[in-house]
């Protein structure tokens, strides 16, 4: 499955017919402002979760702020939903970061069958192929789901907030995707990457060190790719961090936590993280 979608598919004509879906009809800036309101909105309700976690607990753990309003922000603009905390979607939700949750492992994880192609015939140390073969019936479930409610409410206008699903299937001629392909793609979307990279301050000129344009043009530091190979919703991420970090910046005072300071010990996986998740204290601003 995961060499049909656009990260993964070989050069050639499908290649560049992803890209120029991709370009001209899911990452077009005119989509990318069109869907502002959601990412307001997503944004608020994180940082109002945010406020709710330090009166309680007297303390923030980020990273699941962060992947909570990251993943419904992208469902909505993906799939036209997004999941309530409380309700009949709760299930759902908690299948659905479990899928994004177990793709992000396996993409990441070391397989030994990627540098011997001939173990794969006899022996999978770690059990890469029997998860992946646990994991992509039930996405292309899931997707195909929501493809077919797509489907039912039949034909709809197409305007700058349409949702993914519906770009994709108005497709028709040589754009037009096969469902299969289109799981593919759209999954491909959906999964996450949070990239973080060690010694930050290297990129940060008030502490000595160099400015550095993170859009591909500087492999010292390229989260997103370069060449033709460049993420194709690099300016959608761009657009989001920017404004979420503000707002996060703005909204609060953010101090360490000295019964849990900052560790910056670093785990590999398909990024460089932190491996124990950012946990701070925040304090209104007024």
């Amino acid at each position: 499955m995961f060499n049909r979608a656009i990260g993964f598919a070989p050069n050639g004509t499908y290649w560049r017919l992803l890209r120029k879906v991709a370009s001209s009809h899911l990452f077009a800036p005119r989509k990318i402002s069109a869907h502002e309101p959601a990412r307001d909105l997503e944004c608020t309700s994180m940082l109002n979760d945010i406020r709710k976690e330090q009166s309680l607990h007297g303390f923030v753990v980020l990273r699941k702020h962060l992947q909570d309003a990251s993943l419904n922000n992208i469902m909505e603009i993906v799939f036209g939903k997004s999941y309530n905390k409380v309700g009949d979607d709760v299930d759902e939700s908690m299948e659905l970061q479990e899928m994004v949750r177990e793709g992000f492992e396996l993409l990441g994880a070391f397989n030994w069958c990627d540098h011997l192609p001939w173990l794969n015939y006899f022996y999978d140390p770690f059990r890469i192929k029997e998860r992946c073969m646990v994991l992509v019936p039930k996405v292309k479930k899931f997707v195909k789901k929501i493809i077919n409610e797509h489907k039912l409410r039949g034909s709809v206008n197409l305007h700058d907030r349409s949702d993914f699903v519906d770009v994709l299937l108005s497709l028709d001629g040589q754009d037009n995707l096969s469902e299969e392909d289109m799981v593919a793609v759209l999954w491909r979307v959906i999964i996450f990457y949070e990239n973080v990279f060690r010694d930050p301050e290297r990129f940060i000129v008030s502490a000595g060190g160099s400015s550095v344009d993170i859009r591909g043009n500087d492999l010292r530091l390229a989260p997103l790719g370069a060449g033709r190979r460049v993420c194709p919703g690099m300016n959608l991420g761009m657009v989001t961090v920017s404004e979420w970090v503000a707002k996060l910046v703005h909204q609060f005072e953010w101090v360490q936590d000295m019964g849990r300071p900052v560790d910056l010990t670093e785990v590999l996986k398909l990024s460089c993280e932190m491996k124990q998740p950012l946990c701070t204290k925040v304090i209104p601003r007024k």
